[in-house]
């Protein structure tokens, strides 16, 4: 009893001086006052909920720290008249004088006894606190039932999104670029199926055209004369060079092109797109092309027509720029084509070109249903910024306005009203009856003086 006695003396008395030590280095940096320690504020602090974050930490709270109480027990009544000195050493020796060898030597041998079982039992509880850690792990999952959310958690979680990405930084991100991927994908896509086509065509064309080939004999038919005839050894030997000339000949052109026939009669056809995409030709070859369909002028004509003055001029670095900008104009070869027929060719290419096509009325309605989409989207997040508590009503509106900004509705473009001025009027110009909002006066000579200048831009440009 008295080892441990002394034991416990021992600790209290290193505890209090630990205590003391660091009060004095707090007043001392001008931490604490005199007296008085702010230190350890954990049993005065405020008590808070979010400190319990998990289930475990909330029954550890309703068990209730026993530490104190244990202490007070370990004390006793009889423990209140000890005192403490401020040195260790003293006190170590005080001990030691007090007590005698033989007992001494007792007291160090229950101390190691006691050391070989606290070390046992260390081992033990070691394995017993790896296995409470994984019990915690698997406890900690459980949130503290006493924390009750004021949201729903995806609707948290929402406006934390979109508080993310409502910031100024991905204000000018847009989905516009969307709209022309899609439209080159389209035309991609109708590429690749009209080349699958084409692909099939020619195969089927290519069937077609083959035709198998008759089957020669395999031996020579039996000749009915008896006696050998010098004529006909003659003929079969030149007829059998013939036959291994044609055999070792190169093929032909047209034969490359179509194809090599086999001796069994099957045509091998090289992997080739042999379809030429149709030229697409502007209102001049299209009156060309009608000229030679009518036989009013024959290719050879046309063809003959090309060698003419203007074909070899000279080569366009041996000349200066500005020179051949000039000379373009001049130096050219009139199309043997009455322009009231590529007048005529012109005009369908407008109405082609002003019909809608079905690529385009597609894309319409891509973008159409994506702005939609966008407007749904910028609702749902209104109705989430108006239904938060948390923030202010200042800022509500400011995301408000962010969000109709990011979604084109914040503001309209303004209509402009364009209004020709006549001659002699100056520049002040009242503003005419029934004209409502914004309008700019125009003139004549204003455009004049616009189209001047992009022409002396264009001289200075060549003369550099």
């Amino acid at each position: 009893m008295k080892v441990k006695e002394l034991a416990e003396l021992k600790r209290k008395k290193k505890k209090i001086l630990k205590e003391q030590r660091k009060q004095r280095e707090r007043v001392e940096l001008k931490m604490d006052l005199p007296g008085v320690s702010i230190a350890d504020d954990g049993d005065t602090g405020m008590f808070s909920l979010r400190t319990i974050g998990r289930t475990p930490l909330l029954n550890e709270m309703t068990r209730g720290d026993m530490a104190s109480a244990d202490a007070l027990l370990e004390i006793g009544p009889g423990d209140d008249d000890i005192y403490v000195s401020d040195n260790e050493e003293e006190d170590d020796v005080s001990l030691a004088s007090d007590l005698d060898p033989e007992e001494l030597l007792e007291i160090e041998a229950r101390q190691r006894r006691l050391e070989r079982e606290k070390r046992e039992q260390s081992a033990k509880r070691g394995k017993f606190k790896q296995k409470e850690e994984e019990e915690e792990e698997e406890r900690e999952e459980e949130e503290n039932p006493l924390l009750v959310p004021l949201e729903e958690k995806s609707v948290l979680e929402e406006r934390q999104t979109n508080l993310w990405f409502g910031k100024d930084a991905f204000a000018g991100i847009e989905d516009d670029a969307d709209e022309d991927l899609e439209l080159g994908q389209s035309q991609m896509l109708a590429e690749k199926q009209r080349e699958v086509q084409r692909d099939k065509a020619v195969r089927k064309g290519q069937k077609k055209a083959v035709v198998p080939q008759e089957e020669a004999p395999a031996e020579p038919p039996p000749a009915t004369d008896t006696k050998p005839n010098a004529d006909d050894a003659q003929d079969n030997q030149s007829s059998d060079d013939d036959t291994s000339s044609d055999d070792e000949s190169p093929p032909t052109p047209v034969e490359r092109k179509r194809g090599r026939v086999e001796p069994c009669g099957f045509e091998v056809v090289p992997i080739e797109n042999l379809v030429k995409r149709a030229r697409v030709l502007d209102a001049e070859g299209l009156a060309l092309g009608s000229v030679i369909a009518t036989s009013k002028k024959a290719r050879r004509d046309l063809i003959d027509d090309s060698f003419n003055r203007y074909s070899f001029n000279e080569e366009e670095g041996e000349l200066p720029e500005w020179f051949t900008e000039e000379e373009k104009q001049h130096r050219r070869k009139q199309i043997p084509v009455d322009r009231q027929t590529v007048e005529a060719y012109r005009q369908r290419w407008r109405e082609i070109n002003a019909r809608p096509i079905k690529k385009v009325a597609e894309a319409k309605a891509r973008k159409k249903r994506r702005m939609l989409k966008k407007m749904e989207q910028m609702k749902k997040k209104a109705e989430a910024v108006v239904n938060t508590v948390d923030i202010s009503e200042r800022e509500k509106v400011a995301q408000l306005r962010r969000i109709y900004k990011k979604a084109g509705l914040a503001k309209e473009k303004r209509q402009v009203t364009y209004l020709v001025a006549k001659k002699g009027v100056g520049r002040r110009v009242r503003r005419p009856p029934g004209v409502k909002g914004q309008f700019k006066v125009v003139d004549s000579r204003l455009k004049k003086d616009v189209r001047a200048q992009k022409r002396k831009e264009q001289k200075k440009k060549r003369h550099k």
